[in-house]
């Protein structure tokens, strides 16, 4: 059901935490939102410091290279990604859903262990964690 994670070494939770915060650090009310996602994922990439961005549900590598977001599965097969935003904005009264590529189930083992980790951490950290996995799931 994920789209991208983020981990800081293999810690999720650091590295959502870590998402959460590059996010406002480039965000202003005028900025076009396609350029907005492209370059949160891409500084998230060139991040270092035992940061990584992976795609899918099983965690294929991304990176940027030629000017490309590519995603990389286990057998070294590459996939370009084409990320695109939109604003969301109340007064147009555009609403947009996009449909998950499978059914969302209530029991999801992702679900769990978002909680697991919600409770596991400091209030802070919790809703920085929160925050970092909300917009890293609505990249669909």
């Amino acid at each position: 059901m994920s789209t991208f994670k983020v981990y800081q070494g293999n810690d999720e939770v650091a590295g959502s935490i870590i998402a959460a915060t590059e996010f406002n650090g480039l965000y202003t009310p005028t900025i076009d939102p396609t350029k907005l996602f492209e370059e949160w994922i891409k500084k998230l990439i060139n991040m270092g410091g035992g940061v990584r961005v992976t795609y899918g549900d099983n965690d294929w590598a991304v990176s940027f290279q030629s000017n490309k977001f590519i995603a990389t599965d286990a057998a070294g097969t590459q996939y370009d990604l084409k990320l695109k935003g939109d604003d969301d904005n109340k007064n147009t009264k555009k609403v947009m859903m996009i449909k998950p590529g499978q059914k969302p189930e209530l029991n999801d083992q992702y679900l769990a262990n978002i909680v697991a980790n919600i409770k596991a951490a400091s209030q802070p950290q919790a809703m920085a964690y929160l925050l970092g996995t909300i917009l890293l799931r609505r990249c669909r």
